[in-house]
């Protein structure tokens, strides 16, 4: 039987909402934001975002964060995630599926 690498991991929407009931974990959210504390609001280039469980956060603490991912139905409970933000929150996060990559690269990420 041939996989379709291009689209293993293009799940629907039903399987990202059990990813999020499965990761509950917050410890390398806390720890990710412990180690931009004190850096100023970062412009950050998140990629396999999934539904937003680490992009969020990082949204909410005042950086603008780009989320990129090969899968629809992830980026699709990520925006539904972020739709529920107050408005000022979610200004600053975007989501891109993969092809997205080639416009994102050209902007001003701190790499390092």
């Amino acid at each position: 039987m041939a996989v379709n690498s291009a689209t293993v991991y293009d799940c629907d929407l039903r399987v990202a909402e059990l990813y999020d009931q499965s990761e509950t974990s917050v410890d390398d959210v806390a720890l990710i934001l412990r180690l931009v504390r004190g850096h100023g609001p970062l412009r950050i280039l998140e990629p396999f975002c999934g539904t937003g469980r680490i992009l969020i956060p990082m949204a909410l603490a005042g950086h603008e964060i780009v989320g990129l991912d090969q899968s629809r139905g992830m980026l699709a409970r990520a925006e539904e995630k972020v739709a529920l933000l107050p408005p000022a929150e979610g200004a600053g996060v975007w989501g891109s599926r993969g092809a997205g990559v080639r416009q994102l690269l050209g902007s001003d990420y701190r790499i390092g």
